[in-house]
């Protein structure tokens, strides 16, 4: 009775966009689910942008989507394992490594590609009262890596390599969301804080509006290391206004969030999912900012060993975004 009535409640939601759901209850018929990450990270609002397109289509009306907000990347590939999710949002280099790992253990990934999304930025937002000045100045303050599970907390171990920085020359506030991080940077609680998030992200901007924040830049020996230890990392500048109290562009490198779901996937569901978003993709990008930078060339990108669901390469060879 108690699912029954939340869904209720969630169908009246969802025909303007995603109800977020605990996935441990049991799930009504006829609703497809898509993890997503924290609520004022990028991948939420992607989410429930994509939902939002699906459940105003009436010619999809009777499956519902819903979006589940998620600790991020790693856990996204878990739950689409276990078959929490339907759809799921992945960095690419995350995803990668769980790819390669599997193989490497001769059981080929059940995980299958739909399309890209937005590039994410690796962003350093310090409190201006640290005295961080570059990203070498890390050492030995209080940093928040990211959450456990998350493709940004992965991301933030490269760097430090990348640095020559160990994680025992830092003090690591674990266990933070992201949220968190941001107030506690805000309170002088954290010195620095490391986000993986298309700009402009919330969290960032909670920082620098709230309380000043200064986002560092990657200088380019940095940005090399990093692109030598992880290929699916690209140069990417973030434009001093995105950012409020930021006087020069941001440079840094970024890494494409990609759309993932699973071999065992209705070819059904797959077909029309894509078509929502890449059928009406200038429609979706004007649903959030960070979308902005999608394009049909980038929403085609692909990860190495990594198929394509068959379904969704269908649709966009159909529409011409594939060759």
């Amino acid at each position: 009775m108690m699912t029954r009535r939340l869904f209720s409640v969630c169908a009246i939601v969802l025909t303007l966009a995603g109800c977020a759901i605990d996935d441990h209850l049991p799930q009504p018929e006829n609703v497809f689910r898509i993890g997503t990450g924290s609520y004022g990270g990028v991948y939420y609002p992607y989410g429930v942008s994509a939902c939002r397109l699906w459940n105003a289509d009436s010619t999809v009306s009777t499956t519902r989507c819903l979006v589940q907000n998620t600790a991020g990347s790693v856990d996204n590939i878990n739950r689409l394992k276990e078959g929490r999710v339907e759809f799921a949002l992945v960095q690419a280099d995350v995803l990668a490594r769980e790819i390669m790992q599997q193989n490497s253990a001769g059981t080929p990934s059940s995980l299958r590609l739909v399309m890209a999304g937005p590039q994410e930025a690796l962003t350093i937002v310090v409190n201006r009262a640290s005295n961080i000045e570059a990203p070498k100045d890390l050492k030995g303050k209080r940093i928040a890596l990211g959450p456990q599970g998350s493709g940004q907390r992965a991301t933030s171990q490269q760097l430090f390599t990348a640095l020559n920085i160990g994680l025992n020359e830092v003090t690591d506030v674990p266990a933070l969301s992201s949220g968190q991080q941001a107030r506690l940077l805000c309170t002088g609680e954290l010195d620095a804080a490391l986000y993986v998030s298309a700009p402009p992200s919330g969290y960032v901007s909670e920082s620098t509006m709230a309380c000043g924040g200064l986002v560092l830049s990657l200088d380019e020996a940095t940005k090399a290391a990093l692109q030598r230890s992880n290929a699916y990392l690209k140069p990417m500048t973030i434009p001093h206004d995105v950012y409020r109290g930021q006087s020069a562009d941001i440079q840094t490198v970024g890494v494409r969030a990609l759309v993932v779901t699973t071999a065992s996937q209705s070819d059904a569901l797959v077909y029309s999912f894509t078509r929502q978003i890449a059928g009406q993709l200038e429609t979706f990008k004007r649903q959030h900012q960070a979308f902005r930078g999608i394009t049909a060339a980038t929403l085609t990108e692909a990860v190495d060993n990594l198929p394509r669901h068959p379904a969704a390469e269908r649709f966009l060879r159909e529409a011409r975004l594939l060759q």
